[in-house]
């Protein structure tokens, strides 16, 4: 009587044959069912990083090394990659990792992964990662390192550093005029501002002598009424004549213009359904 079993572990290399050597006893038989070495407990390399992950021999890498390029070229190489595209938690690196920095490097030449570990686990996990995507690390920076594809060499990763750096120098450039643009924008607009609450805070003190002195300067009740509306009205244009510039320009849309006009047109409908009143109620 013999049982079949299979480790998750060893399931690629290696399958255990249980033999009934007498009354609940059973001798373990290994065997080996595919030719290649079984290393420890991965499992078999990925189709798409299998080169990298040869577990016969260690190969020895053609491409670029640290060692290739002057410091000045290293600063240029780190300063071309302006974030991680893989990040590893405090458990350290796995199979899953080092395939996906096998893709990444594969796409960009050069990837930085950011270690969110333990500081001294760098060279351990650099080491990992390494053997497991094909990739050659180039710098190490606290908890950041800087891999490059295996097979690149040198003077790809330059060229493709300079036209990274090159796109990020255009953008920043981009960035730089538009926020220039918003200052200006915004200076226009303030001072607009300051100058028209000049305006209406003059017209109000005016309306508000005149309602409380007595004598000639008395305004009646619809008096008030018809000076505060009209200059509502013209605070509610000069915002919307603000907002319509501020669009020409390219600055920010204005938050709900709409309920300026609505609660303008309600007020007016208001007044309309009032009935005129007595000169007794005045």
């Amino acid at each position: 009587m013999a049982f079949l079993l299979s480790g998750r572990g060893a399931a690629a290399s290696h399958t255990r044959t249980l033999t009934r050597a007498g009354p609940c006893r059973y001798v373990a038989v290994a065997r080996v069912v595919q030719p290649h070495k079984w290393t420890g407990t991965r499992s078999a390399p990925s189709a798409v990083c299998a080169s990298a992950q040869d577990a016969e021999a260690p190969t020895t890498s053609s491409g670029a090394s640290s060692s290739a390029f002057t410091d000045e070229q290293q600063r240029l190489l780190w300063d071309s990659v302006s974030r991680a595209l893989l990040r590893l938690g405090k458990s350290g690196a796995t199979e899953a990792h080092g395939r996906s920095l096998c893709e990444l490097l594969r796409a960009h030449k050069l990837v930085k992964v950011q270690i969110n570990g333990p500081a001294d686990a760098a060279a351990a996990v650099a080491a990992s990662l390494s053997a497991d995507s094909g990739g050659v690390l180039l710098q190490t920076k606290g908890g950041t390192l800087l891999f490059a594809e295996g097979d690149a060499e040198a003077a790809a990763l330059l060229q493709v550093a300079n036209e990274s750096a090159g796109k990020t120098a255009v953008w920043r450039e981009k960035r730089m005029e538009q926020r220039e643009k918003r200052q200006q924008l915004l200076a226009t607009t303030t001072a607009k501002r300051e100058a028209n609450a000049s305006r209406s805070r003059r017209r109000i003190g005016k309306m508000i002598s005149n309602v409380s002195s007595g004598g000639k300067g008395k305004m009646s009740r619809e008096g008030l009424l018809g000076e505060w509306q009209q200059l509502a009205a013209g605070i509610a244009a000069e915002e919307a004549g603000e907002a319509a510039a501020a669009a020409a320009q390219g600055g920010p849309a204005p938050k709900q213009p709409w309920k300026r006009a609505a609660a303008q047109k309600q007020q007016q409908q208001q007044q309309q359904q009032q009935p005129p009143r007595s000169p007794r109620q005045q």
